[in-house]
């Protein structure tokens, strides 16, 4: 069996691969809004250490880096080198009070389904 499989042009195992590819693509898993949101804040933990780690670092010069903020006081960078959160009160509040975009429940398409229905 070794030897057969041996004598097969490479080509026509790619032409077959391709084929089968084609017409059976992988299923792919998509993420729920949980876990999207699980590894949203997981990732974003993560860069901020990192980026944390860097800032203690031999490597970075804090006076470069601070002149280059905009946004942000010297004073609060150094404090989120430290250790402190990288949002300020107001900034959490400000997002706490936003409206969030949540996708329609089934329901909301049963309502306007029988709308549709009722008026024609």
């Amino acid at each position: 069996m070794a030897i057969l499989w041996a004598n097969i042009p490479e080509r026509l195992v790619q032409a077959v691969r391709s084929f089968w590819r084609t017409w059976f693509p992988r299923k792919i898993r998509r993420l729920t809004q949980e876990e999207y949101e699980q590894q949203a804040k997981e990732e974003t933990r993560r860069q901020l250490e990192q980026l944390r780690q860097f800032c203690n670092s031999p490597n970075c010069n804090p006076w470069k880096t601070v002149s280059r903020l905009e946004k942000c006081s010297p004073i609060r960078f150094a404090k989120f080198v430290e250790g402190d959160s990288h949002l300020s009160d107001d900034e959490v509040c400000a997002y706490d009070s936003e409206v969030s975009f949540d996708l329609p429940t089934d329901d909301s398409f049963d309502e306007d389904a029988s709308f549709v229905t009722s008026n024609t």
